[in-house]
């Protein structure tokens, strides 16, 4: 029996504010999407919303890890993610979207579905292939592993995947935003809490 995954979502945690926002992330594979998710669903008390969380369910289930399998993967996650996303849209829930939003036109589709309902803020993470490739190889799922804390998708959703994977990624969605685009800039770990604090404060409540 397969899991749930609209059904299991309660927002009963998440802040009121204001004006409902989505956090989104510009930034490669491997660069701390996930980890600064965790952080701003703690310190915000906001949603998070995983793109890889109901993807790598799906991939702890199979050993078959062919092109054919990961497209059938993709549009079934594709098709729960839209459900998700609707769910939190039409409850005006405050959330952060752990997804790489690295092209203009994934904005001009998700600024389509909020409407004039939500502020989006843009955050750019920039980082290195070495960096993200020696992340991407040292991590491990493990759906046992819960973060006390993060609202949402909180367990351990990341998966290891090889270099060759890493670039195949990388050249699929590539980075077309420049700095400009963005509303805070992360160069460094140095930076996560310091723009975090900054995001924290400007938010009305």
């Amino acid at each position: 029996m397969e899991k749930d995954f609209v059904n299991e979502m309660n927002f009963d945690l998440v802040n009121k504010y204001s004006k409902p926002f989505v956090i989104t992330f510009i930034g490669l594979p491997g660069c701390g999407k996930t980890q600064l998710a965790r952080i701003l669903s703690k310190k915000l008390k906001i949603f998070l919303l995983s793109n890889d969380y109901i993807r790598n369910y799906y991939y702890q289930l199979t050993q078959d890890y062919s092109e054919e399998k990961r497209l059938e993967i993709q549009d079934k996650v594709e098709k729960i993610n839209k459900e998700r996303l609707k769910k939190i849209i039409d409850n005006k829930v405050s959330f952060v979207f752990d997804k790489c939003f690295n092209k203009k036109k994934d904005y001009d589709k998700l600024n389509e579905l909020l409407g004039n309902n939500y502020d989006v803020i843009k955050i750019k993470i920039n980082s290195n292939d070495e960096d993200n490739i020696n992340n991407i190889i040292n991590t491990k799922m493990d759906y046992t592993k819960i973060y006390e804390g993060v609202i949402g998708d909180n367990v351990e959703y990341l998966s290891s995947f090889s270099k060759e994977d890493y670039y195949n990624i990388k050249e699929r969605i590539p980075i077309s935003l420049d700095d400009s685009y963005a509303d805070y800039i992360i160069n460094n770990r140095n930076d996560i809490l310091v723009v975090v604090d900054e995001i924290k404060s400007n938010i009305k409540k």
